[in-house]
């Protein structure tokens, strides 16, 4: 608890100072503002989501977080509200006009904008090892995880989450680009920003 309460970056929720069972729900906030967080966040219609006033940064979607859990960790957890909407909303201090906003949305059919958050349970029979390796996973997201929003696609029907295979693409093929002709590596921005130029740019090599 004193790992996850300490970092700036993750949001225990509940109250924290009282005993507790080792099954925690969090949010995940991005560790900077960088360009390439920012320009997908400013993309028409992505600034949907709720701001606590206390971080002043955009969480990452929870469902996303459990995605990252699973891609990049193997470990399973569960991404909402719980089946705990109107709770949810009082504890994520939503107030009453985002709150009727947002369920007319999701009455409309985008359950994607479903306000929530990440939970993970801590099993008595785990090793230390495996207890450390989820605490590493959690502080890894927590530093890097807005990173890879570029390469997930977002359903704002469903909620879902889903890796695009092209950005696989491009990412090898710009590395091996870069070995191939000693040209430096495109950068994110121009990677994700203007995929037709990257196409341009690999077409003959792809060949």
């Amino acid at each position: 608890m004193k790992r996850l309460v300490s970092n700036p970056n993750v949001w225990v929720l509940g109250n924290t100072n009282v005993e507790r069972l080792p099954i925690f729900s969090f949010i995940i906030y991005p560790s900077v503002k960088d360009s390439l967080y920012n320009s997908v966040l400013d993309e028409p219609g992505s600034d949907r989501w709720i701001e606590d006033v206390r971080h002043k940064r955009k969480p990452l979607h929870g469902r996303f977080v459990t995605v990252l859990f699973n891609d990049l960790f193997g470990i399973q957890a569960r991404g909402g509200c719980a089946c705990a909407g109107p709770y949810g909303h009082t504890l994520l201090k939503i107030e009453n006009d985002l709150s009727l906003r947002l369920r007319s949305a999701i009455l409309e059919g985008y359950s994607g904008l479903k306000p929530g958050w990440t939970r993970l349970s801590f099993s008595y029979y785990l090793s230390k090892e495996e207890f450390k390796f989820i605490l590493a996973a959690i502080e890894f997201i927590a530093s890097y995880g807005h990173r890879f929003v570029p390469l997930y696609k977002f359903d704002w029907i469903t909620g879902n989450w889903t890796f695009k295979k092209e950005a696989l693409k491009y990412l090898v093929m710009k590395e091996e680009l870069a070995l191939a002709t000693g040209l430096n590596a495109l950068t994110e921005n121009e990677m994700f920003k203007d995929e037709a130029k990257i196409e341009r740019k690999t077409s003959g090599y792809s060949e």
